[in-house]
């Protein structure tokens, strides 16, 4: 009733599809990008579980203007399965470059 929610496969996955692309995380930000431009969708509340959440981390690292809220789940490269030092240096990041964001910012990642 007070919010409109969009859940989509991103391109090449699940029943989407699968066009002769690299699939890259740019790729896939690019998508997420046009996506909202064609829908006219201004700041979301974004979310992701796994690989999507990895590129709502990324397009909210590259576009913190156009993002309202970010939620990761059991994001790629951010899960137990990568050692402790690593999840606390990418979450760190990932943090420090939301809270100031910048082009710079945006590059490490």
């Amino acid at each position: 009733q007070h919010y409109r929610v969009y859940a989509f496969d991103m391109v090449g996955a699940g029943r989407s599809d699968k066009p002769v692309a690299d699939y890259s995380l740019d790729y896939q930000v690019g998508f997420l990008r046009r996506f909202m431009d064609a829908l006219n969708i201004i700041r979301p509340t974004l979310m992701g579980n796994s690989m999507e959440g990895t590129i709502a981390l990324k397009f909210a690292l590259q576009f913190p203007e156009r993002v309202n809220k970010l939620i990761l789940v059991s994001s790629f490269a951010l899960g137990r399965e990568i050692d402790f030092f690593k999840r606390f240096l990418a979450i760190f990041l990932a943090i420090a470059y939301l809270s100031r964001p910048s082009r710079q910012g945006a590059r490490v990642i």
